[in-house]
């Protein structure tokens, strides 16, 4: 298995994003790291219910409904979001792979292993 440094792993991620679904399918491909917390979220009322993925890594929330292309990052600071934007897939997907890269390398080999695992799963959905 090829190690995935920040450039591969943005172009994967990008890739992913860019697809129907893909904010939610990129999201969940890491709810298996240590240190990283996903959940999916239901909202809404009875006609109008809404299911969202919620990736929360480093100081980083992402959350990208479950039928949609884009991904709401949110840069969360002791419970308080000092930033929520929309960024376009790539600008996402690099932040995304930042926040995934340097979470593996504080939580240690086991978060890294998951980490580069989750990525190569990523890659042969994009056949990248």
């Amino acid at each position: 298995m090829d190690r995935y440094d920040q450039a591969a792993a943005t172009t994967i991620l990008t890739g992913v994003l860019r697809q129907p679904g893909g904010g939610a399918t990129a999201l969940r491909a890491f709810a298996e790291v240590p240190g990283v917390a996903c959940e999916s979220v239901e909202s809404g009322r009875r006609l109008h219910r809404t299911r969202s993925t919620v990736l929360r890594v480093g100081d980083w929330e992402f959350t990208a409904p479950d039928a949609g292309y884009e991904v709401r990052a949110r840069h969360v600071i002791r419970g308080i979001a000092v930033l929520t934007e929309t960024p376009p897939a790539a600008e996402c997907a690099q932040r995304l792979a930042a926040e995934l890269l340097g979470s593996a390398e504080r939580f240690g080999p086991d978060a890294d292993i998951a980490t580069q695992a989750s990525l190569y799963a990523l890659a042969t959905i994009t056949g990248r």
